[in-house]
């Protein structure tokens, strides 16, 4: 689980000559490396969990790929190297790994 501020979608290492975004590409490169897990990226707002702030978080998680098998998750494709479009376009509420709300992961729970 990996967790920063959404301005690391834009963030770059050197900002006189760096280019918009290599520090998230940078980050997604290591995560989805990791042999056995599949990786999925999202957008978060906190606001959405109950708590009384608007402020978005990028969020990766990973799973073990024998437990995503099992599972009915889905990852959703993302492809950091889409110059067209903001990495917060793609990877808001993208679903994938990630439950549509927190009533769904609590339903999900309770059974």
């Amino acid at each position: 689980m990996f967790e920063n501020v959404v301005g690391i979608l834009s963030g770059k290492w050197d900002k006189k000559e760096g280019k918009k975004g290599e520090i998230f590409r940078d980050v997604w490169k290591g995560f989805s490396s990791i042999r056995g897990y599949t990786a999925q990226p999202t957008l978060l707002h906190a606001y959405g969990f109950g708590v009384p702030q608007n402020r978005p978080r990028v969020m990766i998680m990973g799973i073990r790929n024998d437990i995503l098998k099992k599972s009915n998750l889905k990852p959703v494709k993302f492809d950091p190297s889409r110059e067209n479009t903001t990495f917060s376009s793609q990877i808001k509420n993208n679903g994938g790994l990630w439950l549509n709300s927190p009533i769904e992961y609590v339903m999900k729970e309770v059974g």
